[in-house]
């Protein structure tokens, strides 16, 4: 890939080659898969609700439990910030150091540190246990006689780190939002299940079920099209648009789960609702017994609880670039900056899913529960900006009206489908059998593209539309893209 006169190589954050190196210095103490096999065997997985059963089998946590642990996430992002920032302002001056590299190598989890392994930022990155002082000493003068290889290894971690980096992932590429410590997800009672929207309450007969699958999976091809109609984002140039996860944020339902970055969002789903007219927190009618609200009861599940779902970031980056079915982690999908806002708000990331997808038998996320009380969904509430922190005032609001209509359609374009067979590789055989499917429960294929708006309504859009673009351009950070910092 071509970006003026310098050659950027095309990768995840640079991630795919740091194993390479951090072996060149540490041996098989800087292998993956070896790495993998210490945090499963850790007690920090064997310890945690895994594939809980029932929800006695979730571990409760507190109030002031569920704010130390948002203090720590705030920690280690304050804490990656600052290195960034120490590490840009030392290059300008062209003054790094030795010693500095050594630090932030410390802090990152690259090089012998006097903290435990727990809190660097990327724990379980590299085995740095040692058995005794001739080990860590031999450990040591390694480090010492391969700074060269430790320096590459600490540039290309602050690089990846830096918010507005843009890279490829597995094809896409993606405007990133800078340092994860941890995946979260929050869920407002306990379901008994956690599954992708598209898959909650299905029909029952096998032929109406599957067509209500294509049937959204449609709904979110005819989004796509229509958000390619719009002038400004045909012009958007940062990163590739991510058309299913912005389908996923707006309320089309898909195959994807909705993961978050930040564990302020995931506590905001789990102890607030749409009422609606707008997000709201909980209150004691809808948590005082199990079976406050009957829509969860019904479903097994119990109302009094939230649940936390958490997974380290970089235990789900090394899995999926080591791409080894044995340990069965799931990977974890970024979003990135994207020409809709709602998604970067959120610190949006996804989990491709599928029918058989339930998050409390993904072993790769801990479980924890804690006791919804009024004090703490107030709080997050308030802390959430009564949801504007998330769900941000975005100027082309006539956009939920577009999706609304989407979302309800069982007319669908010859275009959209032709789009989404393409996609999934259908032969013109298997195309025929996906029509009959839709034919049989009540929806069409018509010839001609679908107007999901006047041409009065589209060019009030494209107006408002135009200015979020010169908003994103002032508030969204400069993008870079990611240069590993080694020759080819």
């Amino acid at each position: 890939m071509e970006i003026g006169k310098e050659t950027y190589v095309d990768m995840m954050s640079g991630f795919e080659f740091l194993e390479g190196h951090m072996k060149m210095i540490y041996g098989n103490r800087g292998d993956f898969k070896h790495n993998l096999e210490r945090y499963i065997s850790s007690e920090l997985f064997q310890n945690a609700s895994r594939v809980p059963k029932t929800i006695n089998d979730i571990p409760i946590v507190d109030f002031e439990q569920l704010k130390g642990l948002c203090y720590r996430e705030k920690y280690y992002n304050d804490l990656s910030r600052k290195i960034v920032a120490e590490y840009d302002s030392l290059s300008k001056q062209k003054s790094i150091t030795k010693d500095d590299y050594l630090e932030w190598g410390g802090v990152l989890g690259v090089c012998p540190w006097i903290k435990p392994e727990t809190e660097v930022l990327y724990p379980y990155l590299l085995d740095l246990f040692v058995k005794s002082n001739d080990e860590g000493e031999k450990i040591w003068k390694e480090v010492q006689n391969q700074m060269p290889i430790l320096q590459m290894i600490v540039d290309n971690l602050v690089c990846s780190m830096r918010d507005g980096q843009i890279y490829n992932y597995k094809g896409r590429m993606v405007w990133s939002q800078g340092y994860i410590r941890n995946f979260f997800r929050g869920e407002n009672a306990y379901y008994s299940k956690s599954r992708p929207s598209m898959f909650r309450g299905e029909p029952a007969r096998h032929g109406e079920r599957e067509s209500s699958r294509l049937a959204n999976a449609l709904r979110t091809a005819e989004l796509a099209l229509w958000m390619r109609s719009l002038e400004c984002i045909n012009g958007w140039q940062y990163s590739d648009i991510f058309d299913s996860a912005i389908a996923q944020h707006y309320g089309i339902p898909t195959s994807h789960m909705d993961i978050s970055g930040n564990i302020m969002v995931a506590l905001f789903f789990a102890c607030c609702k749409w009422d609606g007219t707008g997000w709201k927190p909980l209150n004691t009618l809808d948590f005082k017994y199990a079976d406050s609200r009957k829509s969860v009861y019904e479903l097994g599940g119990d109302s009094r609880y939230g649940v936390l779902f958490v997974a380290p970031a970089i235990i789900s980056r090394m899995s999926g670039i080591l791409n080894d079915d044995y340990f069965n982690l799931t990977e974890v999908e970024p979003i990135g900056y994207q020409p809709f806002i709602r998604c970067s708000a959120q610190n949006g990331f996804i989990i491709r899913g599928n029918p058989e997808y339930d998050m409390f038998c993904d072993p790769a996320f801990a479980k924890v529960r804690f006791r919804l009380t009024q004090e703490i969904c107030d709080w997050i509430y308030d802390e959430m900006d009564c949801g504007n922190k998330i769900y941000p005032k975005e100027p082309f609001v006539d956009i939920s009206r577009v999706v609304s209509r989407i979302k309800t359609t069982k007319r669908f374009s010859k275009q959209a489908f032709e789009k989404l067979m393409d996609s999934w590789e259908k032969s013109e055989g298997e195309c025929k059998v996906q029509l009959e499917k839709l034919n049989e429960y009540g929806y069409c294929i018509e010839e001609k593209p679908i107007e999901w708006c006047d041409s009065s309504e589209k060019k009030n859009i494209e107006k408002a539309l135009k200015s979020q673009m010169e908003q994103i351009e002032n508030n969204y950070p400069k993008m870079a893209y990611f240069k590993p910092v080694f020759a080819i």
